[in-house]
């Protein structure tokens, strides 16, 4: 599927080399800052089922992982990253920074996704953040 505003075809192996920086450079970033804000039990029953639904919306790009217009089932995994995020002690404004940062790989790879699901995608992670923060 593409979009009138995709801009061409979508850049997979741009999109791998750039998500392996992005998670490179912000562990870097944060090695020093981060703590589990929950017990290792905790942290596998997260984030184990968000990296499953995320590596089947990769595998079903045209079915289940087709981009929606505001949400979609993508919209799981970002709201699921942030608390993941929170998880793991990354504070709100990294994570805020992580979550602009991975929309701009996605426009930089040429993801194809309406604007209004990118600003919502971000608002989902933060969300995440957020809910986590308070039940924690």
């Amino acid at each position: 599927m593409q979009h009138a505003m995709s801009g061409g075809e979508e850049r997979r192996g741009l999109l791998g080399v750039l998500t392996l920086a992005l998670a490179g450079g912000f562990a870097l970033a944060l090695r020093n800052q981060v703590a589990l804000q929950t017990t290792p039990a905790s942290m596998v029953s997260i984030v184990a089922p968000w990296t499953a639904l995320t590596f089947f919306l990769w595998s079903q790009r045209e079915t289940y992982g087709r981009e929606g217009r505001y949400l979609d089932f993508w919209s799981i995994s970002h709201f699921g990253a942030g608390i993941v995020a929170w998880s793991i002690g990354v504070g709100a404004v990294w994570l805020i920074a992580l979550a602009v940062a991975w929309e701009l790989v996605e426009i930089v790879s040429r993801v194809h996704e309406y604007p209004a699901n990118r600003v919502v995608d971000t608002l989902l992670a933060v969300g995440g953040w957020f809910l986590a923060d308070a039940m924690g």
